[in-house]
């Protein structure tokens, strides 16, 4: 898990939405960045805090648990 001198090390790569970078402390965490418009949400590579998402018309929905995001989204149909 990064330490906060860590993540304040990384403020300018997040500036520069160098995106990769924030994906490579070891350890298990989940990360939300944002740089002007864009919010990137990070899940670890280790899957222990897994990412959910889906798009719809208003955006991106996400959430660290499938149920969660299907219950404020509805099912998704196929």
């Amino acid at each position: 898990m990064p330490t906060t001198p860590q993540l304040r090390d990384k403020l300018p790569v997040v500036r520069a939405r160098g995106w990769r970078a924030l994906t490579r402390w070891p350890g298990s965490y989940l990360l939300v960045a944002r740089s002007g418009s864009p919010l990137v949400v990070i899940g670890d590579l280790a899957g222990q805090h897994p990412v959910y998402y889906r798009t719809d018309g208003s955006g991106i929905w996400w959430a660290t648990a499938a149920s969660a995001l299907a219950a404020w989204t509805g099912p998704r149909s196929t």
